[in-house]
């Protein structure tokens, strides 16, 4: 485990690799809210592969907290992908969608996508589940990697994100 300083809270960087090295083709998904590792802190973010051809990748964008500390209200998430991989779109997820929030999704670098989880109509709180659905556009063969940017903050209010565990680059074996 990895672990970073981040504007006075400890992000520790959680391995939550999502490829079934049995079957490449089949794609193994993570389910965070029902398979987090509570030895690493109240809230945490993972990401899972849940589709991968030779043109598209999926992910699946992930948030677990436990019952003992106060969820999300909106989040600011910013994803690093590196390699033959284009981000074409953001589909809110199911926790999101049961929160009554939007997912706003925007380029700010290449290889860089920002996520932003808010309504302005409503101070819901986020439960655990999927946040969102992201899809990439593979421009080439060879291996792709994500990584989730530790840039405070991501969530609000601000408690929502005191032991935010973060995962390991996800890396993505080339076709």
């Amino acid at each position: 485990m990895v672990a970073a300083r981040a504007s006075g809270v400890l992000v520790a960087l959680l391995a939550t690799m999502a490829c079934s090295a049995a079957d490449p083709a089949a794609p193994a998904t993570v389910d965070v809210a029902s398979q987090p590792d509570p030895s690493l802190g109240p809230a945490q973010l993972a990401l899972a592969v849940t589709a991968d051809s030779s043109d598209t990748l999926s992910l699946d964008l992930a948030y677990w907290r436990d019952d003992q500390h106060p969820g999300m209200r909106m989040a600011d998430i910013t994803l690093r992908a590196t390699g033959p991989v284009v981000f074409e779109a953001a589909t809110p997820g199911e926790a999101t969608t049961a929160a009554d929030k939007d997912l706003l999704a925007s380029v700010p670098a290449e290889g860089d996508v920002r996520l932003t989880i808010l309504k302005t109509t409503n101070l819901n709180r986020v439960s655990s589940g999927v946040l969102g659905h992201l899809t990439y556009r593979r421009t080439g063969p060879g291996a792709a990697s994500f990584e989730i940017l530790a840039l405070p903050p991501m969530l609000a209010p601000a408690e929502a994100g005191v032991g935010l565990h973060l995962p390991e680059i996800l890396r993505v074996e080339g076709i």
